[in-house]
């Protein structure tokens, strides 16, 4: 099987969803750990950006059972963004799905929205086909920088 190479003028004004590992230790707001996936996650994030695609960016803290705000993906959407130029990144709850696809749909070309802890939501883990449809329509392309959980059987 031939491998095809992404183009990133393919992705241009693109909605390009992106699974990336934010699964990194956080103290009292500051990352503690595991800057290797923050590092590879904010590069890819920035080439992203540089294709001119519109990124939202998904993915997961810890184990949760339901809501539970210690394992909250905004500390790490927050030091994503402080790297990021200004204005292009926001992070966003995914509590109201047809909200959030109606926000990619008017993000500007390098836009960046950072998702809250799939795993909030009991269809992440349950590998939920209704999930995973509300997912799929936040993007036009699907990317997986996350390679920890790609073997995973969650939605």
């Amino acid at each position: 099987m031939k491998l095809k190479t992404i183009n990133p003028k393919d992705l241009e004004g693109k909605r390009v969803l992106l699974r990336v590992d934010l699964d990194i230790p956080v103290e009292q707001g500051v990352i503690q750990k595991g800057l290797v996936r923050f590092e590879s996650a904010l590069g890819t994030i920035r080439q992203l950006q540089e294709a001119g695609a519109r990124t939202v960016v998904i993915g997961h803290r810890g184990r949760p059972e339901g809501v539970d705000v210690s394992l909250s993906v905004e500390p790490v959407a927050q030091a994503l963004m402080a790297k990021l130029p200004t204005g292009t990144a926001r992070f966003v709850s995914l509590a109201n799905a047809s909200d959030v696809v109606a926000q990619t749909h008017t993000m500007a070309k390098g836009d960046v929205l950072i998702l809250e802890n799939l795993r909030f939501h009991p269809g992440e883990r349950g590998n939920d086909p209704a999930f995973a449809r509300q997912l799929a329509q936040l993007g036009d392309v699907y990317m997986n920088d996350a390679f920890g959980n790609c073997h995973r059987d969650h939605a």
